[in-house]
């Protein structure tokens, strides 16, 4: 994957999580923000107009916008240190509020599965991840094609005008 594509991805990744819970706070999109102004991982991404293009791609079909996004997980072929970056954006985005729901809980072990990623090599980077890697059967884990998450995917009129709230703010700090 070149490199453009997968500081999108990591984006995507950082979004996606962000709106999985139906809710998206302050918090976390300032820790995507942070992730912008701190790290190389969004380098040459324009975050405000990508941020705009989700929204708008998940108001059209969360759905669809939701198994592509997993799709693209799957698919990319990334390398190790890649598909663990992908997991630290999450997780970085999932504890950036202080709340942790069952719906990033089941995004983070569904994006892990349609990685192909090994508990093993999880633990190793990141110790014990409270609550997101225990698993019903230990097996090794396997690229799964994602045809339904085992998570709600929000519906757009479900999230409770949270993305309409983020757009305004965009829309606000675009301005000044």
């Amino acid at each position: 994957m070149k490199k453009e594509e997968f500081r999108e991805l990591l984006l995507d990744s950082a979004f996606f999580v962000m709106a999985c819970d139906g809710d998206i706070h302050d918090e976390e999109l300032r820790a995507i923000r942070d992730l912008s102004e701190r790290t190389p991982y969004f380098d040459g991404i324009e975050l405000d107009a990508r941020i705009a293009e989700l929204t708008a791609d998940l108001k059209s079909d969360s759905r669809r916008a939701c198994l592509g996004y997993f799709a693209r997980l799957r698919e990319g072929e990334l390398d190790s240190v890649q598909q663990l970056l992908v997991v630290e954006v999450v997780l970085r985005v999932t504890y950036a509020d202080l709340r942790l729901d069952d719906n990033e809980v089941l995004f983070l072990k569904t994006a892990v599965k349609a990685l192909g990623l090994h508990h093993e090599h999880l633990k190793q980077r990141f110790g014990s991840i409270e609550g997101f890697l225990e698993e019903e059967n230990p097996q090794k884990s396997q690229h799964v094609e994602v045809t339904q998450p085992p998570f709600e995917i929000p519906e757009f009129a479900n999230l409770g005008g949270a993305l309409e709230a983020l757009q305004k703010r965009l829309d606000e700090e675009e301005e000044e």
